[in-house]
């Protein structure tokens, strides 16, 4: 007998550009959801792709974990950028997104 598969609603893949270094783990999932809330997403229905795991975030430089960071904005669904020196932006992401032509929103900038 068959029976009826029901699939999870695909979730937004999302990567905001957020400052992590020296963050806890609690402070950075805040700061995501956030910046998701401010651009209009509900934050129960994304993924956020540039979140690396901890063992790779605790094991690595700054620089390595934002080039594996960047790998996951190809990935991304929508590119959330905060204003920089708010704690929740950083500058290349928005260079990528022009260049490629990356779906993004700027948080923040309107002070």
């Amino acid at each position: 007998m068959g029976g009826i598969l029901l699939m999870e609603p695909q979730k937004t893949k999302l990567y905001i550009a957020v400052s992590m270094r020296g963050k806890t783990r609690a402070e950075i999932m805040d700061c995501l959801r956030r910046a998701a809330i401010d651009a209009g997403y509900n934050p129960d229905g994304c993924e956020f792709i540039n979140l690396l795991p901890e063992d790779i975030a605790t094991n690595k430089t700054p620089v390595e974990c934002l080039g594996l960071s960047i790998v996951n904005l190809a990935h991304a669904d929508h590119v959330i950028i905060g204003k920089p020196g708010t704690g929740t932006g950083v500058s290349c992401e928005e260079y990528i997104c022009n260049k490629y032509r990356i779906p993004y929103t700027k948080v923040g900038f309107e002070n």
